[in-house]
């Protein structure tokens, strides 16, 4: 049975060594057959290697892949999730955003580079007072106090 090469997949070396006895190559020269018995027995030691070392090497990436990958779904997941408080309205990229908008009075600030710095404006507040003696002041009923705005 002659060598024919090789295919799809790892190489033969027992179908060599039956090609090498059955040449008869032992009786004939003994130096030569004890040479190339040699040579498949060293080849098939490094293919041995060779395909250990690959599958660490596969196996580290499919899970260094799998970690990676389960790590971004996580951070895509999270960052979906995640309340933002944003000064325009980023809805279609953070469904859970919240645009701040400065109320009537408020003044926002933005010139100094990473920093927001708000303001009232201007206003002062005092509290409503119902105008009986001693003063009472007002509230809503819920305990939060009416406040008036002026302009000092």
């Amino acid at each position: 049975m002659a060598f024919k090469g090789r295919g799809q997949g790892d190489i033969d070396f027992d179908s060599l060594q039956v090609t090498l006895v059955n040449s008869r190559l032992q009786q004939q020269n003994p130096a030569l057959y004890l040479t190339i018995s040699q040579i498949i027995a060293r080849l098939r030691l490094h293919q041995e290697k060779v395909n250990n070392t690959f599958d660490t090497i596969i196996g580290d990436i499919n899970i260094d892949t799998s970690n990676n990958i389960q790590a971004i779904i996580n951070l895509v997941v999270a960052l979906i999730n995640a309340d933002f408080l944003t000064w325009t309205n980023e809805a279609s990229l953070l469904p859970n955003s919240r645009e701040l908008i400065a109320g009537e009075g408020i003044e926002f600030d933005d010139t100094n580079p990473n920093q927001r710095i708000i303001s009232g404006g201007g206003f002062s507040y005092v509290p409503m007072v119902t105008g009986a003696e001693p003063l009472e002041i007002m509230s809503t009923g819920n305990g939060d106090l009416l406040l008036i705005a002026y302009t000092p």
